[in-house]
């Protein structure tokens, strides 16, 4: 009996005012206790099952201090299913009203064709199972239910460029007396759009978000928009993109796979880019390296930096292709603007540097090669100055000593070195002193002038006067001169005097031991020359001699200003021609192609 009182006092709550109870006791009231502990077991077996924590229903016995919602949530949520669609008849579609609120455009990404939006989805349907009278739960018109609870439209972004296991913040769901839910989820969304980059940096695009069940099809949830316009009261306006329009467009597919319509609700996103970091960053410098191309044609050729100028600037927007390439699209579909304005200043810059190698070509011809064409000289030299020479070679001088008049030269035949021209009439005036002075001995003068005093002579032996290269006044006399001069083989230069316009004649000295040489007998009459030529005569000669070699540099001097002279004219109307291109393909390209494109 003992034991079995020590067994009651461990297991039974209580237990030590029952074993001081069975003391007293007698063995007549043991079946009474017995009855006693029994109710006392089973009344703590119904309170422990009152407050079980993993029950997930709500018990009935909650006293008078359970809260309205809770009492109402416990009401609507018996025997709720969240696995089949809110309606009773199985034929009544449920309709889904789908609104968006756009809050920000992140980014566009062209070269990965994705657009990064912040919205809020906004959903709206009637659940049928979620119904109750506001009376008899203290008036409450809308209760907040976890979404995980309840029926929820498998709604999905068709365009989705993002993973669709990501899912939507898990948002409560508005529920009203009628049952009408309204469930707004706040998402990031990333889109597939195409991008079309022809206008690119002053592109415009338009992006779609389309929405619609994944497995129901129209007769079971019926799509439509929920608002005609798209909530814009809270955008944050983007720096790199202007919004433009956003408008909303209920559609209905039919899909080869089934016969049953699929409805959707698209939304449109309309925006364009704001050009002024592409004009700061890409179009200016495109600009201002195309008037480096200018610049190449007016560099002077001498300072050898014209063909490195052309490469840097065409090297330079080679860099901006590639750094522009590299934020497009990797498609053949398109041509960047921008890309045809660098590619069209390429070319001027590569057609550029060709033609500055022409230009050095010509201005570097020497007297080496040709002088300039006349035809050459018409076209682009025009009517250019005359060049004057101070003496001429003996192949050029019977076409090119010409006269305006009696005692006066042409324009071209004026000196212009006036030192020498000095120099060689004090030499001729000084030997013509020196024949007087040895032809004084004369008893008679056969030599006679046509404008001046003759000269008196009267030797045996016989000087034949020739033609210097002073400059005279009688064209007739002059070429007379020449031509005997040549006969006589060009080895002296001699004497004319500056005032007579007839060549001297022979003249006989008496006295001096010569005597006359046969008029035929060139070498003779050479060698008789040589004996009797005075060291005046030497450096006449000499002089002429120097004279002719200063003419030859002199001609050669000219024939290379010519061909810089060529050179220029061809850098300026090379100048003038990139000059009308370049701006012309930038007004064209930047600005008129862009303005067309809203039209």
């Amino acid at each position: 009996m003992q034991t079995t009182m020590q067994q009651w006092n461990d297991h039974l709550p209580g237990s030590h005012s029952i074993s001081s109870v069975v003391l007293v006791l007698t063995h007549n009231t043991l079946p009474v206790l017995l009855s006693l502990v029994l109710q006392a077991a089973a009344s703590c077996g119904k309170e422990r099952a009152g407050y079980d924590r993993f029950s997930h229903h709500i018990p009935k016995n909650r006293g008078p201090n359970v809260p309205d919602e809770q009492r109402l949530l416990d009401h609507i949520m018996k025997g709720y299913e969240r696995s089949v669609r809110p309606v009773r008849n199985w034929t009544s579609p449920v309709v889904i009203k789908m609104g968006l609120t756009l809050t920000q455009v992140l980014d566009m990404d062209e070269k990965n064709q994705v657009l990064i939006t912040n919205v809020w989805l906004d959903h709206e349907w009637v659940d049928e199972f979620l119904m109750w009278d506001p009376t008899q739960f203290n008036n409450i018109t809308k209760l907040r239910i976890p979404c995980h609870k309840i029926w929820l439209p498998d709604m999905v972004l068709y365009n989705n460029a993002a993973e669709y296991t990501d899912g939507l913040m898990p948002a409560n769901a508005m529920v009203e007396p009628n049952g009408n839910v309204f469930w707004p989820v706040p998402t990031k969304l990333q889109s597939s759009c195409k991008v079309d980059v022809t206008y690119f940096p002053f592109d415009s695009q338009e992006c779609s978000l389309k929405f619609g069940s994944w497995t129901y099809d129209g007769y079971q949830v019926d799509i439509t928009n929920r608002t005609s316009e798209v909530d814009l009261s809270n955008y944050i306006v983007n720096g790199e993109w202007e919004l433009l329009r956003v408008k909303c467009v209920r559609n209905v597919v039919r899909y080869a796979c089934c016969d049953e319509p699929f409805p959707d609700v698209t939304f449109y996103i309309k925006i364009r880019r704001r050009t002024l970091y592409y004009m700061y960053n890409v179009v200016f410098p495109c600009v201002m390296m195309s008037a480096l191309t200018l610049l190449v044609f007016c560099l002077p050729p001498d300072s050898g930096e014209k063909i490195a100028l052309g490469i840097t600037v065409l090297l330079a927007f080679s860099v901006f292709m590639l750094a522009v390439a590299e934020n497009l699209p990797e498609t053949s579909e398109f041509v960047p603007l921008i890309s045809i304005y660098l590619t069209i200043v390429m070319a001027l810059t590569s057609v550029s540097v060709i033609m500055t190698v022409f230009v050095l070509n010509l201005h570097h011809r020497g007297p080496l090669k040709h002088s300039v064409p006349p035809w050459l000289k018409k076209l682009f030299l025009g009517s250019a100055p005359v060049k004057r020479r101070s003496f001429h070679r003996a192949s050029d001088r019977h076409s090119n000593l010409h006269y305006s008049g009696v005692g006066g030269l042409d324009a071209h035949c004026l000196v212009k070195n006036m030192s020498l021209k000095m120099t060689l009439d004090n030499l001729a005036q000084e030997l013509r002193d020196e024949l007087h002075r040895e032809n004084g001995c004369a008893d008679s003068t056969e030599y006679s002038q046509s404008n001046a005093a003759p000269l008196s002579t009267n030797a045996s032996c016989t000087l034949e006067e020739h033609i210097s290269e002073v400059p005279v006044y009688n064209s007739t006399a002059m070429n007379q001169r020449l031509r005997q001069n040549e006969r006589l083989g060009n080895d002296f230069n001699p004497l004319l005097d500056t005032n007579s316009s007839t060549p001297l004649r022979k003249t006989t000295v008496s006295g001096c031991g010569l005597e006359s040489a046969p008029k035929g007998d060139n070498y003779a009459h050479r060698r008789l020359r040589q004996k009797t030529r005075s060291p005046y005569e030497d450096a006449l000669f000499s002089l002429t001699k120097l004279l002719e070699r200063h003419e030859v540099e002199e001609k050669d001097y000219d024939d290379i200003q010519d061909w810089r002279r060529l050179a220029q004219s061809v850098d300026r109307i090379l100048f003038v021609f990139f000059l009308v291109a370049t701006v012309s393909s930038t007004v064209a390209v930047l600005i008129i192609v862009p303005a067309m494109q809203d039209l």
